[in-house]
């Protein structure tokens, strides 16, 4: 007899349930393959076997991954300052942000490729710095100074996230050598 009503459950192995677990909300500058591919190398790298050995190996590929995002967020702050502070540069002679009302096209395109992707409008930038006798490294100290406490921020995050990776790197290794433990003396049996 057969009940209609029961459930039937998908039996998973440990690693494609606790995947759907800690699979992270993606923003909106991140790609889903950048994610796979970390997860991937990690779990290649730890080769995790037991279900606990998969937990712990889908947390360190989530800290990993905030990590990264840290990273960009606090690099991503800098660029975007960088960029305001070299407005200054092109548009009065100095090093500082405009107002937004007094901004002119051309400087803020000139702002905009330094910190191109596209090298040759990045080289046509920096030699526009260069006749204006300002290093970029003038910019950034000035950028890093005006966003400080908000660099600080994902600074302390980034610590703090790696510290617990390491701890539970530490972690998985006891319990990955508790697997792998030899027997001396042990005879080997062949089928």
């Amino acid at each position: 007899m057969t009940d209609s009503g029961a459930k039937s459950f998908d039996v998973q192995s440990p690693g494609g349930l606790l995947e759907d677990i800690y699979y992270p909300y993606l923003l909106p500058d991140e790609d889903g393959e950048s994610f796979e591919a970390l997860r991937e190398a990690l779990f290649s790298d730890l080769d995790p076997v037991s279900p606990y050995e998969h937990l712990l190996t889908e947390q360190i590929v989530a800290l990993e991954w905030d990590v990264l995002r840290h990273r960009r967020f606090r690099d991503s702050l800098l660029r975007a300052e960088f960029r305001d502070q070299a407005m200054g540069v092109f548009q009065k002679g100095e090093v500082g942000r405009v107002c937004e009302n007094e901004r002119q096209s051309h400087p803020e395109k000139l702002a905009h490729d330094l910190v191109s992707s596209d090298a040759s409008a990045r080289v046509a930038a920096m030699t526009a710095l260069s006749e204006r006798e300002v290093a970029p490294e003038e910019i950034v100290a000035k950028a890093y100074k005006a966003l400080a406490k908000h660099l600080e921020v994902h600074e302390r995050q980034i610590a703090d996230i790696e510290a617990r990776r390491r701890r539970l790197r530490d972690d998985f290794d006891r319990v990955k050598s508790v697997r792998v433990r030899q027997v001396e003396d042990a005879e080997v049996l062949e089928e």
